[in-house]
């Protein structure tokens, strides 16, 4: 069995939006890949790096993220 080659990693890009008192986001990376990695972080001192209840994959640009309550933060999606 043969895998498809991962790209390299210079070649992966980033992209972050912070938002503020949400229970869910709709998130428009335009990273145009739907293998990303999704990473959120609480807006407190210290940052604290936290697991929304549901990280949906929508299309190639576009990532959903639902959270128990009202959240503010910041997402970083890689890919």
């Amino acid at each position: 069995t043969s895998f498809p080659a991962s790209p390299p990693l210079g070649s992966l890009q980033k992209f972050s939006q912070s938002f503020s008192s949400v229970t869910s986001i709709n998130i428009v990376h335009y990273l145009n890949t739907s293998s990303v990695q999704v990473q959120c972080y609480a807006a407190t001192s210290p940052v604290i790096l936290v697991s929304p209840e549901v990280v949906q994959i929508v299309d190639a640009n576009t990532v959903y993220l639902e959270f128990g309550a009202a959240f503010s933060g910041e997402v970083v999606i890689i890919g």
